[in-house]
């Protein structure tokens, strides 16, 4: 999902995360898939090799805004439980090691969207990895609900 040219802030959105009563939660078993079309992630050494605070929180700014326009259009519920989360990027070329993929502007796109929390308490494991498809460069996030 894209919104080039276009900055999508909604102020107030992650205020709501914790609260239950504004948010419409379910508990459900299998897994979701959020694909975020066109997208390059920042890699580790990319996010503090130097870069300027503003810098960073413009890209985390990004990336949350584009999962949360991928978990609104798609009207994507809110899971409550235990999950994995597997990250997979899709690069046109050069493509990164897999641990050096920024997974965490991603993860923390999905709280408040369709985690409660990236705490162990609601987030078992988190994986990367990298494959290119020069066709389709794309971030899939598998959010995988664990039974419990």
């Amino acid at each position: 999902m894209s919104v080039t040219g276009c900055p999508i802030r909604i102020p107030g959105r992650w205020a709501g995360a914790r609260n239950a009563e504004r948010l419409s939660m379910l508990s459900w078993s299998g897994s979701m898939k959020i694909t975020l079309e066109g997208e390059r992630p920042w890699s580790w050494n990319q996010m503090y090799a130097g870069v300027h605070w503003s810098k960073r929180k413009e890209e985390a700014d990004r990336v949350h805004d584009e999962v949360w326009l991928d978990c609104h259009v798609f009207k994507r519920e809110m899971i409550i439980g235990v999950v994995d989360i597997h990250i997979t990027a899709y690069f046109k070329n050069r493509p990164l090691d897999s641990d050096n993929i920024c997974s965490k502007l991603y993860i923390d796109g999905l709280i408040g969207n369709v985690i409660e929390d990236d705490t162990r308490e609601f987030v078992r494991r988190v994986s990367t990895q990298s494959e290119v498809d020069k066709e389709n460069p794309r971030v899939e996030i598998e959010i995988i609900v664990l039974e419990e």
